[in-house]
């Protein structure tokens, strides 16, 4: 173990961006609780959207078939 982990990464000529002195950091004090949090901001709000985007996708077609409605030729008739 480093004694000082944070001056070393900090001081490191190859680390530009705070996620690579980030994972630096990860690497040298090897704690399993801090590896893996510092998931790029774009990543995770990109997967939000994706989750909603799905679920939104299931609710019309749940209404779709609630309308007694084929739900493919619906999709379809946008495309039209």
């Amino acid at each position: 173990m480093n004694s000082n982990p944070q001056r070393e990464c900090a001081e490191d000529p190859n680390i530009h961006t705070y996620g690579e002195y980030t994972r630096c950091l990860n690497s040298k004090l090897s704690n399993p609780y801090t590896v893996g949090l510092e998931m790029p901001l774009k990543q995770s709000i990109g997967t939000v959207l994706t989750v909603v985007g799905i679920v939104v996708v299931l609710i019309l077609i749940a209404l779709a078939i609630k309308a007694k409605v084929n739900p493919f030729d619906l999709i379809l008739s946008l495309f039209k």
